[in-house]
């Protein structure tokens, strides 16, 4: 539950309403008028220092004896038409985001007094394809210094110092529904001043304050008239000829039905009287009725109902419409962050897919390698096969005819038994014939070994050995029959030469 104290003063009379917000209801739980007295003269400044510390002390006494509980609380100050300097500004059609800069730009030339460090702040009237209209309003350092000096001196702050007619229209436009299409003229009548303001759709476009004498009700009747009448013709170029019609006052006692009777009267125009506390509840522990002019607190309840779309239609000094904050570049940093981490990783998922591929290939190549390798391994195996059938080929060795020639030149079984036969081409192309067996006697192994000898036929015997196990054929012999080929021939030559 939010708790909002409003302050509005003036030279006359300090007033505080405090209330408590629950969702979209607003209570008000205390309502203080407290006057102000007349500063006892001496200079501008003492006058000025005079009358803050004075407002100070009333609002820390009414901090003190009541149950304000003001630290903590949301304080909203209503700053006087009388602080601040007014112009009704047009502007080409520009762009809503453009338009707080074109506002200082154009009214730093037409304001009398205006410099860069004034607070400005402004409400759109009209906006069309032709140009813009505003009600621009400023206020020096030094007098809204002077309104967060008064809360400073009691350790408060302001959260919002709005121009106290648009709080007002703020009231008006909750009380009264026709205010949303129509023009009316607002007066708010504070008794030693009067605040008038045109209201054109519920939002100000001129507004003036009259320093009213003390005089009958009569004269003060006529002379408040005369006023309206300069008010409604000083805004004929905010309205562009739209008519007003009507008129609102704040209040409720027989005073104020009569002057507005009489006003009614000398204007033509229809009167609503409007009761600010209309709008909102009261606490049961709050009497309304001995509230002392009740009307006067139209700005103080304004600023408590003020919604968050109402406050685009307050001119507020602490919070002034300004250019839209630079677009953030953070967005696109990230983005071009993200598109050259993006890139990374796709040109590495690329980098490790064409690794992966290559990988892949090396594989493949390297199955198929040894693939060919186990080709080639068969290949010479076979070649080497082939060589060995081409050899034995070329040899020119007539085995067969060989082995019919061994088997007539030996002797009969009762002499010799041959128990091996081994037939051979050997590297250099000669054929070559083992021959293992067993004979009667060595004389037998000689008449072998002459038998076998030929033109090309080298015998080479090892003598034979005695080995008597087999009776009647007791020696053992070993022949090695060399057969000479033209291959043999040709690699004993090359073997010559190359020596």
């Amino acid at each position: 539950m939010a708790r909002i104290i409003a302050l509005d003063w003036d030279t006359r009379q300090l007033r505080i309403v405090v209330a408590n917000q629950q969702s979209s209801q607003t209570i008000i739980e205390e309502v203080h008028s407290i006057p102000i007295h007349s500063s006892d003269g001496g200079s501008d400044r003492t006058d000025v220092e005079g009358q803050v510390s004075h407002i100070a002390e009333l609002l820390d006494g009414a901090v003190q004896s009541t149950d304000l509980r003001a630290r903590g609380s949301e304080i909203r100050v209503a700053v006087r038409r009388f602080d601040v300097e007014l112009r009704f500004i047009q502007l080409p059609a520009v762009p809503v985001d453009e338009l707080p800069t074109m506002v200082r730009f154009q009214a730093l030339r037409e304001f009398s007094e205006l410099s860069e460090d004034w607070p400005l702040d402004y409400l759109p009237l009209r906006s069309d394809d032709v140009g813009v209209s505003v009600l621009a309003a400023a206020i020096s350092p030094a007098r809204l210094r002077r309104y967060q000096d008064v809360l400073e001196r009691i350790d408060l702050a302001p959260s919002v110092t709005a121009l106290r007619p648009t709080a007002t229209a703020t009231t008006v436009r909750e009380l009264d529904p026709n205010s949303h299409t129509i023009a009316e003229v607002c007066v708010e009548d504070l008794g030693h001043a009067c605040e008038m303001s045109i209201l054109r759709e519920g939002v100000p476009v001129l507004i003036r304050t009259v320093q009213t004498p003390q005089i009958e009700s009569s004269n003060r009747a006529r002379f408040l008239g005369a006023e309206i009448r300069r008010t409604m013709l000083a805004a004929r170029d905010q309205l562009q000829d739209e008519k007003i019609e009507q008129m609102v006052m704040f209040g409720s006692s027989q005073c104020e039905r009569e002057l507005g009777a009489q006003l009614q009267d000398q204007l033509g125009l229809s009167v609503r009287l409007l009761d600010p506390f209309d709008i909102v509840r009261t606490s049961s522990n709050l009497d309304l009725s001995r509230i002392e002019n009740p009307g006067q607190f139209a700005a103080a309840v304004g600023m408590l109902t003020t919604c968050q779309e109402d406050e685009t239609k307050l001119i507020d000094f602490l919070n002034p419409r300004q250019p839209p904050p630079p677009k953030s570049s953070r967005n696109q940093i990230v983005a071009g962050v993200t598109a050259v981490l993006l890139s990374v990783v796709i040109g590495a998922a690329l980098f490790y897919w064409h690794l992966s591929d290559m990988d892949r290939q090396v594989a493949e190549l390297q199955r198929e390698v040894q693939s060919q390798r186990d080709m080639v391994t068969i290949a010479e195996q076979q070649i080497a096969n082939l060589s060995e059938v081409q050899d034995w080929q070329q040899s020119h060795v007539n085995w067969l005819e060989l082995f019919g020639n061994v088997s007539a030149q030996l002797p009969g079984p009762d002499q010799s038994r041959l128990d091996r036969i081994q037939a051979d081409v050997l590297a250099s192309g000669d054929g070559q014939l083992i021959l293992e067996g067993i004979v009667d006697s060595q004389a037998t192994i000689a008449v072998i070994d002459d038998a076998l000898r030929g033109d090309n036929i080298r015998v080479f015997s090892d003598g034979g050995q005695f080995e008597n196990r087999v009776k009647d054929l007791p020696w053992r012999f070993k022949d090695t029959v060399t057969i000479e080929t033209e291959a043999g021939k040709r690699s004993r030559t090359k073997t010559r030469r190359s020596r």
